[in-house]
């Protein structure tokens, strides 16, 4: 008798071959609860690259995707090696795969789609799968990058994920506001638009603040901010989830911890602050102060260091309306107003200890 929570199959019935009207694999696949695998058989394919380099074709599908993230696959290990260079049939095999099977299956060969996208919603939303095995190419483990692949795969976007209360506060989402509303000043990019890449959260869902507070509270890159306005040394006054969690803080102690704190020596607290001076003065006087920085070396609160790539800086301004960018953007000119704090993301993070 077959055991329903020990493995659960899932029939793929939506496929028809255009050519004859008949069905086609209508593959089963099966999902393993207890250690959250998912055998995916003839229904997604993982072919290698060409060098062979384990999972290089998934990065390169997903070039947002964090270094953290990508991590969580565990990199090569006995069931995904590197195989070395793969032979040009083979090759050719994936070309045609990739770039010809896969878009005229998934326009001609599912023939009830309502039925495929909620099957696959299923799949990639409601099962927690930490490894995906196919029948062709590597296997690929980590739940955010699952999550990632299966939602690129079958063009599905789940729901926005649950947040704890202080990630979508009234205050909070005031000041996510000023901080994405001064990037574009500072930028000219979307912050929405940078903490969310490679992530599939259903825009729309929410009103544009609250989307924005749940974006930044679950970017794979941390994301932090202090300011100027309750003591006359800068305050932590934000920090998502990544940030929180490679700092080594919680939520309450952070909102209240002298920014400084990220650094040990008198020495570093004053190169610490020579930067942030050069990000502000930059936009007091050239009219262009976000900076990407490398190799910046910070303490946890438990005194291990770890190294931050990509630390893009900028100047948070009293901006509540996308109206007042042009006027503020005067002022700055004129010297006029001053920056109410500081924000920063960050692209990786090296644990150094």
């Amino acid at each position: 008798m077959w055991d329903w929570e020990e493995l659960e199959p899932l029939h793929i019935d939506t496929e028809v071959n255009p050519f004859t009207g008949k069905s086609f694999f209508n593959e089963v696949i099966f999902y393993h609860p207890s250690s959250k695998s998912l055998l995916m058989t003839d229904l997604y394919w993982n072919y290698p690259s060409s060098d062979g380099t384990t999972n290089r074709q998934v990065w390169d599908a997903l070039p947002t995707v964090s270094k953290q993230t990508r991590e969580e696959d565990f990199g090569v290990w006995e069931l995904a090696p590197n195989v070395g260079k793969i032979p040009f049939g083979s090759a050719a095999w994936k070309l045609g795969m990739d770039k010809l099977f896969y878009p005229f299956y998934m326009n001609f060969m599912v023939s009830k789609r309502e039925s495929f996208e909620d099957i696959a919603r299923f799949i990639t939303c409601q099962w927690e799968v930490e490894t995906i095995i196919p029948a062709h190419g590597d296997i690929i483990r980590g739940k955010s990058v699952c999550r990632e692949v299966l939602s690129k795969h079958f063009n599905i976007q789940c729901s926005s994920p649950t947040v704890d209360a202080q990630f979508t506060s009234l205050s909070t989402k005031e000041w996510l506001n000023k901080m994405a509303l001064s990037y574009k000043l500072e930028r000219g990019d979307d912050l929405l638009d940078v903490v969310s890449s490679g992530m599939t959260i259903e825009k729309g869902k929410h009103d544009d603040l609250e989307q924005l507070a749940i974006s930044c509270a679950t970017s794979p890159f941390p994301i932090a901010s202090h300011d100027f306005l309750r003591a006359d040394e800068a305050i932590y006054i934000y920090g998502n989830e990544a940030f929180l969690a490679g700092f080594g803080y919680d939520w309450d102690e952070f909102v209240q911890l002298p920014s400084s704190k990220c650094v040990e020596t008198d020495e570093e607290v004053q190169e610490r602050q020579k930067l942030l001076d050069t990000v502000k003065d930059a936009a007091m006087k050239e009219s262009s102060s976000t900076a990407a920085y490398d190799n910046l070396i910070r303490v946890r609160k438990d005194g291990k260091k770890i190294l931050l790539k990509g630390v893009n800086l900028w100047n948070v301004w009293e901006i509540t309306d996308e109206n007042q960018l042009d006027d503020t953007r005067a002022k700055i000119d004129a010297g006029t107003i001053k920056p109410i704090g500081q924000a920063v993301w960050i692209r990786e993070v090296e644990y150094l200890d």
